[in-house]
């Protein structure tokens, strides 16, 4: 007699993540995570989620040979020029029904309560940026429970539909095809400060006179060390104030061409735009409890770099 072998292979699917930067300059700021060991120089990471037919989401477990289980959590990396990179999660198990996407975590997320770390979508992200995501899948046919299609009274499912309005069937906009994609953009929220220069005993009327350039700067207020408090004397001093990395602005009375976020936008009067509301590392308490409390903007203020021949003597902010 013959001797028949059967192999059950299970079928796999993958799902690219991408991850999107949007309104930051190139991390001008250094609003992005930092990297935690590799070379790039930031870092995101996701947790992978499935759900099987319209049940709720669901942190996708991997098992270790101890038999342990764990949340698949992956990163997706890159350079402060990139405003776009993507990985690629592969051999998910394709089951029936099964869908699969992944949303991001915030920095130092603990991974024994992974729901309180989880960005919803149109929630805020490492403080400065608004999160949005778009899942899609591909269209695929339900199985119907078993029985020849009868559901016990209760409604059929319906048949499967992409994850979002704009799903690509498959087909990614760059890099290789995934089965699912999880494409989530951060937008940073951005702001404007406006500065102008003042001149004391300068003849107005003397056009000809000759002024020198001045070089103006952003600072923020620091967050204050545990139990200072941030009253008028912590604002005074200028050690509580940081330099916003790349704010020097050279000002000559002459009007800069539009399309720099930081320019002379008129004689002497100043602009610094895109600069985030909310900056990492700076002041910015939390008013209010639960559901209504709300962070206080990053407080900013324009101070004069020191030049020869003219002494400063007051700041308006």
């Amino acid at each position: 007699s013959g001797v028949t072998n059967i192999t059950n292979t299970l079928k796999t699917v993958d799902l690219k993540i991408v991850k999107v930067w949007a309104n930051d300059s190139g991390n001008a700021y250094g609003t992005r995570p930092d990297d935690t060991g590799s070379e790039d120089d930031w870092e995101v990471s996701f947790l992978v989620q499935y759900r099987d037919g319209t049940g709720e989401w669901t942190a996708f477990q991997t098992t270790s040979g101890e038999g342990t289980s764990t949340p698949l959590i992956v990163t997706v990396g890159g350079g402060n020029t990139a405003s776009e990179a993507y990985t690629l999660v592969e051999d998910l198990p394709g089951l029936p029904n099964r869908q699969y996407c992944a949303v991001e975590l915030q920095p130092g997320y603990d991974i024994d309560n992974l729901p309180a770390s989880i960005v919803a979508g149109g929630g805020t992200f490492h403080t400065a940026y608004l999160t949005t995501y778009v899942h899609e899948a591909p269209m695929a046919e339900i199985v119907p429970p078993e029985g020849g299609g009868d559901t016990g009274g209760e409604e059929e499912p319906p048949a499967a539909q992409p994850l979002a309005d704009n799903a690509l069937d498959g087909e990614t906009p760059d890099g290789p095809e995934a089965d699912y994609t999880t494409t989530a953009t951060n937008t940073l929220q951005t702001t404007k400060v406006f500065a102008e220069k003042k001149w004391e005993n300068y003849p107005e009327e003397d056009k000809t006179y000759d002024l020198p350039d001045v070089t103006l700067k952003v600072q923020y207020l620091k967050e204050p060390e545990a139990g200072v408090t941030v009253d008028a004397e912590y604002r005074a001093n200028d050690a509580n104030w940081t330099d916003v990395a790349g704010s020097d602005l050279d000002l000559s009375g002459a009007t800069d061409e539009p399309g720099n976020a930081f320019r002379e936008y008129d004689s002497w009067h100043a602009v610094w735009e895109n600069l985030p509301v909310y900056l990492p590392g700076s002041y910015m308490p939390i008013v209010g409890e639960g559901e209504s409390a709300t962070t206080t903007p990053t407080q900013y203020r324009v101070v004069e770099v020191p030049g020869d021949g003219y002494i400063q003597v007051g700041v308006v902010e």
